[in-house]
């Protein structure tokens, strides 16, 4: 879900990419802003729990603690979508 959520946003504003729509207007500047930089964080934190291979000791808890507040985070931005899709 994140890399996608990422895709989409930066492939919109990337003139040879098939779903480009342009610049997002200035009132969702902010917003495309920070839903791709949430988006990018979840993906690296997903890598790197992957990476970890889930061993039973703290490094496995923390990447999966740092995975879970990624994920909450991007959640959290894509909740501010809602303003703009009504």
């Amino acid at each position: 879900m994140a890399s996608l959520v990422g895709i989409s946003l930066k492939g919109a504003q990337q003139p040879k990419s098939p779903s480009y729509i342009g610049a997002p207007p200035s009132e969702l500047t902010k917003v495309v802003q920070t839903t791709v930089a949430a988006s990018d964080e979840a993906v690296n934190a997903a890598k790197e729990w992957r990476a970890a291979n889930c061993p039973k000791d703290y490094a496995c808890t923390n990447k999966t603690l740092m995975l879970d507040m990624a994920m909450t985070d991007l959640q959290t931005e894509m909740k501010a979508w809602e303003l703009y899709l009504k």
